[in-house]
């Protein structure tokens, strides 16, 4: 079974869960100006509902909370790279996250 959206926290924080399991999962490689905060998270509400079927790949660990690349299975769309290219947020490089064991 595939992963999904459980809620949307923030413009850049999901909480997404399999059949037995949640996660809070960052969005890797982005970040969201408060300028920017309720379009982003207006996209991400309108492109990834709650019972969004994802595939997240875990990229470490940052400040306590599993950082990730999210994508739609729907369509394939890259939840960060999506809002990056709608102009909502910045790309970040992705050295910064610890690696996940």
């Amino acid at each position: 079974m595939a992963a999904e959206i459980l809620s949307i926290r923030s413009p850049t924080l999901l909480q997404v869960g399999d059949q037995n399991r949640s996660y809070g999962v960052q969005l890797a490689c982005i970040s969201v100006n408060e300028a920017n905060s309720q379009a982003a998270l207006a996209w991400l509400q309108r492109n990834g509902s709650r019972g969004t079927k994802i595939n997240f790949r875990p990229m470490g660990v940052q400040d306590g909370q599993m950082v990730a690349q999210v994508s739609l299975l729907k369509n394939g769309l890259n939840l960060g790279d999506a809002l990056v290219a709608e102009g909502l947020a910045s790309p970040l490089p992705c050295l910064n996250a610890e690696r996940a064991s």
